[in-house]
């Protein structure tokens, strides 16, 4: 049997969690690493703006080897971002996963003057 190595594939199971004002966390499932060794994982960021076609980058993340969540931190309020992943191995790049978009929460300050 000859194994034949090649690029990865895009991350599934792509899920968004503890969504902020200011933050939101990104986990997901490598999948099949294409044969070429371990396989890192880049993720990028967008500033979704529905008045042009060209998403501004607010973040270009590569992750460290074997990490499947990343928390996306400084972000604006009440903003919709979009993001992408995809996996890189010895043999090159998967094609991006599908854009998901996240929407960061309103800032609440509560009566006892902590930010939510």
């Amino acid at each position: 049997m000859t194994m034949v190595s090649r690029k990865p594939e895009a991350p599934h199971n792509i899920r968004v969690s503890d969504v902020t004002s200011s933050s939101f966390k990104i986990e997901f499932l490598p999948s099949f690493d294409g044969g070429g060794g371990p396989q890192r994982f880049s993720i990028e960021i967008l500033l979704y703006d529905k008045n042009t076609t060209l998403n501004s980058t607010v973040i270009n993340q590569q992750l460290p080897f074997n990490t499947y969540e990343y928390n996306v931190k400084d972000l604006n309020e009440s903003t919709l971002y979009m993001f992408r992943i995809k996996a890189i191995n010895i043999y090159g790049e998967s094609p991006w996963s599908i854009e998901t978009p996240v929407q960061t929460t309103e800032l609440m300050i509560t009566s006892d003057g902590i930010k939510k």
